[in-house]
């Protein structure tokens, strides 16, 4: 299992590979020693899921190929928690005065009474900061829930007074305010490193002059044995007590390319997969356009006051006619003025005078 998403990795795109790999073997490391009989066969199916997920993904499946990135660059999964820890957790003070700062900070939290918590670990200043910028940069088909502007002041979380008409006690306020923040937490962003950003950039726009090749490696032919190939015996058992839609369940349109099977005795004219396509160069720069566009990089302020953050935008440019298509298009000036609805009347309405 190891060696074959390792295999199948290696068909990603050069820049998405090192992400991939790096997260295979941190996992395989994770449970190297494993004993449960019962883990290990939960382990091995949800690494199998994972191998035909991505096989199907490199096989020409764009839904799975755009989820697939987005897990890369950090807009689901793990590396989605990596960069919000990465970004949004709270530096120790640097020298005296951050510090004597942050325990004015603590003080008017009243923290020195209390149990502290997971809120206190986080820099929730810059995480507003960010949570508003990107509510003004919404997106289309987004994998997390949007943020809406009208919900970004916590305070008005924690109630004024109970239904008895009493403030709210510590603890109660304590925990809405927890659970709002986590509620945020999941429609979150997080920001890419700038490097990985700007190299975003350059690929979804074609600037890609520094790779020769960014896009994903073609598949290698699959070694074919010296030996004459015996036939496989087909199983005529599952065909006589199961129904013919249940036997052929892999080699459906739907499960083609999860499965790798081929159906070369299909009665049906067309028999490729659902979603399959052919990666080219344009439809590689149009999947990594919708994550750019998701993406964005954060750094202070020269001044130390706040910060500047960056969304990633893909300027749409229809493609230039060929020479065949721009026939339709000769004797045509902009500058003339588009006739009137009523001034062509059909045959069929021209009114004919009787005998």
């Amino acid at each position: 299992m190891f060696r074959h998403l390792l295999r199948e990795a290696s068909y990603l795109p050069p820049f998405a590979q090192p992400v991939a790999r790096e997260r295979i073997r941190s996992r395989f490391d994770r449970h190297r020693n494993t004993k449960d009989p019962e883990r290990l066969k939960t382990l091995l199916r949800k690494g199998n899921h994972k191998l035909r997920y991505l096989r199907a993904a490199n096989n020409g499946d764009f839904p799975r190929m755009r989820f697939v990135l987005f897990e890369i660059f950090g807009r689901l999964g793990f590396r989605r928690r990596q960069l919000l820890h990465q970004f949004f957790a709270r530096e120790p003070p640097a020298d005296e005065a951050e510090l004597e700062k942050f325990m004015q900070t603590l003080a008017s939290q009243d923290l020195l009474n209390r149990h502290s918590d997971w809120l206190d670990r986080w820099n929730f200043e810059k995480l507003q900061a960010f949570l508003k910028s990107q509510a003004l940069n919404p997106f289309d088909n987004s994998p997390r829930p949007s943020v809406a502007g009208k919900t970004l002041d916590p305070t008005n979380v924690v109630l004024k007074e109970t239904i008895w008409g009493r403030p709210p006690s510590a603890k109660l306020a304590r925990s809405r305010l927890r659970k709002w923040w986590r509620n945020m937490l999941e429609r979150v962003m997080p920001p890419l490193p700038k490097k990985e950003w700007e190299m975003l950039r350059d690929l979804s726009l074609g600037n890609n002059e520094t790779t020769k090749n960014p896009w994903a490696p073609p598949r290698r032919t699959v070694a074919q044995s010296s030996s004459p190939k015996e036939g496989e015996r087909w199983d005529w058992k599952l065909y006589a007590t199961r129904r013919v839609a249940f036997a052929d369940i892999q080699k459906s349109r739907r499960n083609k390319l999860l499965s790798g099977a081929v159906d070369d005795t299909s009665p049906m004219g067309d028999t490729r997969a659902i979603h399959e396509g052919k990666f080219t160069p344009r439809t590689w720069r149009s999947v990594v356009g919708d994550v750019f566009m998701m993406s964005s990089y954060m750094e202070k302020k020269p001044t130390g006051d706040g910060w500047d953050i960056k969304w990633g935008k893909v300027r749409f440019e229809p493609p230039v006619a060929n020479q065949a298509r721009a026939e339709i298009f000769e004797g045509i000036s902009f500058d003339d003025k588009p006739q009137a609805k009523n001034s062509i009347q059909p045959a069929s309405r021209a009114k004919s005078g009787r005998g």
